[in-house]
């Protein structure tokens, strides 16, 4: 699952380095680009990898949680953080920005 997911964002990275929105609209529902940033909901993300028909919501998350995606983005210039935190993981904003 995190191999899909840092693809995916790798393919994002090549096509737009500084994460400055040439794509002009959302990439995917509860995925967007713009300014310096890849802002996206868990959900947003599970949906715009495509991971439905192979695990749950909730597996998803907590393979997430538990992986070294950050670290994976890390060896590249890249990070993960929280953009706003409503306390709820699933309803907490996530943004891919350049380090």
């Amino acid at each position: 699952m995190q191999d899909k997911v840092l693809a995916q964002l790798k393919e994002l990275i090549a096509s737009d380095p500084d994460l400055l929105g040439f794509i002009q609209e959302p990439v995917s529902d509860g995925v967007v680009v713009a300014h310096g940033r890849c802002v996206f909901s868990l959900q947003g993300l599970y949906q715009w990898v495509g991971l439905e028909s192979d695990m749950s919501f909730k597996e998803f998350r907590s393979e997430l949680y538990q992986g070294d995606l950050n670290t994976c983005l890390k060896a590249i210039g890249y990070g993960v953080e929280i953009k706003e935190s409503t306390g709820k993981v699933e309803t907490n904003l996530y943004q891919l920005v350049k380090l």
